[in-house]
């Protein structure tokens, strides 16, 4: 379990562990958050006061699938198409060389 320090709109600045009950809670002077993680759930995690919710815009969600886009990595169809492409070659190669 961590112990979250979150800014007035709830968003994480800081971190540290500690023991973990399993209950997430907001300390008594309302700014720290004692839970476990948000990792990976969201892209900006903020705590709305009982929960971690995705506090990251529309616009900045369309902005990081953007950049995920742009990376040069394949998606998945994209490495469907190539293996097929392969095998197709492949199966030509053969046919060719009888």
């Amino acid at each position: 379990m961590l112990r979250f320090l979150v800014d007035k709109d709830g968003f994480i600045v800081d971190f540290a562990p500690i023991s973990s009950d399993g209950k997430c809670r907001l300390t008594a002077n309302a700014s720290t958050v004692d839970c476990d993680s948000p990792d990976g759930q969201f892209e900006k995690p903020k705590w709305d006061g009982k929960n971690w919710v995705e506090g990251a815009t529309a616009d900045e969600l369309a902005a990081i699938a953007n950049a995920q886009a742009q990376s040069g990595q394949p998606t998945i169809e994209q490495q469907a198409i190539n293996q097929l492409g392969v095998m197709v070659a492949s199966l030509a190669a053969k046919v060719v060389s009888k």
